[in-house]
């Protein structure tokens, strides 16, 4: 305690000493206002610094070779064994709950009645989900008792009746088939008068019963698949034409590798008509033996976007006409380039083939077909076609082509000069030249679903046939279907046929019948049809056809209906 007073003490006494000369220096700065007076300050630096050298007290170390050894090395594996108990875990696999199949209706009635005096009736029959086999029944009514002139001389009739079934066997399967199909049709498009005219003389009734099956034949161990088939078919119609067809045949595919397959396509075609035509109590009579033998193998491969067929056709045919060359061969080529995958493509097409004409091909196409027709199957030398496919926007399809074809023997269908209501087939003995261009396109935005195809065909014929009489140069086909509220379904169909030309006869002042050619006018058919459900099970419809009202003519003195309307309701159980 003594120390700290004597500590204190000297410190204040040093303070009392010191205060008077730090006074005088601060008196003495302030006089020199802040000036800093000159001075030199020198740097001189004349010692140099060297460090000396270290000692190194140790060497490079000495690459050291090893040497080989070529001693066999020896192994010795020995297997662990170890005993792990049995495990059980304590966890239930989980239980799929199996969900009620959605009842799906096999089968399906369509009734409805319509001016014209025109009753229909439809029905379908189906098994239910098997996974064994499936089997069904199709029957159909559709009758006018009036058309669109004289009544019931124009008077029109289909009943269809089809069988059929399949039979499956893991991988393969088996399916035949059996229908029959009436026809009924009046030659009303006379030109003499009414009151001269019996019904019975101008009905014209058809049958044609077909029949056949397939056993399809999948080995994808072998990656191989061939389907064998049978069809045939017996036409006949009430002016005592028959023909007898039957066509056994057989598909084949291998597939080589990932890329590469071959396929091949053979079958032989049996064919019998006659035909009958008796005038003035003096019948003639007309038989013809045609038979088919084809052979058509193909090459088909696959390069990254590029996709390939090459192959070729053979065909013998044994036709009792002169104008039949026996032996055909035709070019079967094919590619395909993805350009851009999934929305741009282009295609070739090189190819030929033997079309056949029959009677029951002829009366399809025109049902006003008279008696004692050639019959000569068409020649399509060649038919080179190019194209495209374009998807601009997901549910959105286009594809065009534009291409030309060499075809001999091409039929076309003329008015018969004794008797206008009667179409003959006359052919093009020289080669006729068909230039194409076809576009088509579908779409389908939620409810709303569209298509759409366009032809356009430009025909050069001999001067002796003048013209591709009844042959359209543009059809245009477009449809329309709309969903609302999953109750009410609305469409609509438009159909246009343009460029048809007829050959039609008609009397001088003199009476000397004359040929003249007629331009048949455009072709407008625009139909509406409107189906509800009611329930589950019942349904309305309603359909409008040729709303227009136009009587056209698709042949030359064959007027179609005016505005035609049917309702009805559906079941289905």
């Amino acid at each position: 305690m003594m120390n700290t007073n004597r500590f204190i003490k000297s410190l204040f006494i040093s303070f009392l000493v010191a205060s008077p000369l730090w006074v005088q220096a601060q008196e003495e700065y302030g006089t020199n206002d802040g000036d800093i007076s000159d001075a030199e300050v020198v740097i001189q630096k004349d010692r140099q610094l060297a460090l000396p050298l270290a000692n190194r007290y140790f060497d490079k170390m000495d690459k050291t070779v090893r040497e080989r050894s070529d001693k066999p090395i020896s192994y010795d594996l020995k297997l662990l064994n170890y005993d792990l108990p049995e495990m059980n875990p304590p966890i239930n696999p989980a239980r799929i709950h199996h969900q009620k199949a959605e009842n799906l209706y096999g089968n399906y009635l369509k009734a409805g009645f319509g001016n014209y005096i025109t009753p229909y009736l439809e029905g379908f029959f189906n098994s239910r989900q098997n996974d064994r086999m499936d089997y069904g029944v199709r029957f159909k009514h559709l009758s006018s008792g009036e058309g669109a002139v004289y009544k019931d001389l124009s008077a029109s009739s289909l009943n269809q009746l089809d069988l059929f079934g399949t039979v499956y066997q893991g991988s393969d399967k088996i399916s035949a088939y059996i229908g029959h199909t009436r026809r009924v049709v009046h030659y009303y498009g006379f030109d003499e008068p009414v009151e001269e005219v019996n019904k019975d003389d101008i009905r014209k009734m058809t049958n044609l019963l077909t029949f056949g099956g397939a056993y399809n034949i999948v080995r994808s161990r072998n990656d191989f698949e061939v389907t064998p088939r049978l069809d045939g078919y017996i036409f006949s119609d009430n002016f005592d034409a028959t023909e007898y067809n039957f066509e056994l045949s057989a598909t084949g595919k291998y597939k080589l590798n990932k890329d590469n397959s071959l396929s091949l396509d053979v079958g032989a075609v049996l064919n019998q008509a006659k035909q009958s035509l008796t005038e003035n109590e003096q019948s003639v009579e007309l038989k013809n033996s045609r038979n088919i033998l084809y052979v058509s193998p193909s090459f088909n491969g696959k390069a990254d976007a590029f996709t390939y067929s090459v192959g070729v056709r053979f065909a013998y045919s044994s036709d009792s006409t002169e104008l039949d060359k026996n032996i055909y061969i035709y070019p079967n080529l094919h590619a395909y380039y993805n350009i851009d995958e999934g929305k741009l493509g282009a295609f070739v097409d090189i190819e030929g083939n033997l079309e056949r004409v029959t009677l029951r091909s002829l009366n399809e196409e025109n049902p006003y077909i008279g008696q004692l027709q050639q019959l000569v199957h068409a020649d399509k030398l060649v038919d080179l076609t190019a194209g495209f496919d374009f998807i601009p926007i997901s549910n959105v399809s286009v594809r065009g082509s534009a291409g030309y074809a060499l075809i001999k023997n091409l039929g076309f269908f003329v008015n018969n000069w004794e008797d206008v209501s009667r179409f003959d087939v006359v052919y093009n003995d020289e080669t006729t030249g068909n230039f194409h261009i076809g576009l088509e396109g579908s779409a389908r935005f939620r409810e709303l679903t569209a298509s759409l195809s366009s032809q356009l065909n430009a025909y050069s014929v001999s001067d002796e046939l003048q013209e591709p009489w009844h042959r359209p140069t543009m059809i245009n086909k477009l449809s329309v279907n709309y969903q609302y509220l999953e109750k009410l379904t609305l469409g609509t169909n438009l159909i246009h046929y343009g460029g048809i030309k007829a050959k039609a006869f008609e009397p001088d002042e003199f009476g000397i019948v004359q040929e003249t050619t007629t331009k048949l006018k455009p072709i407008f058919d625009l139909s509406l049809h409107a189906d509800y459900s009611i329930t589950d099970h019942l349904g309305a419809f309603l359909q409008l056809q040729n709303l227009f009202g136009q009587n056209y003519e698709r042949y030359l003195n064959y007027k179609a209906r005016g505005i035609q309307f049917m309702a009805g309701a559906s079941y289905s159980f």
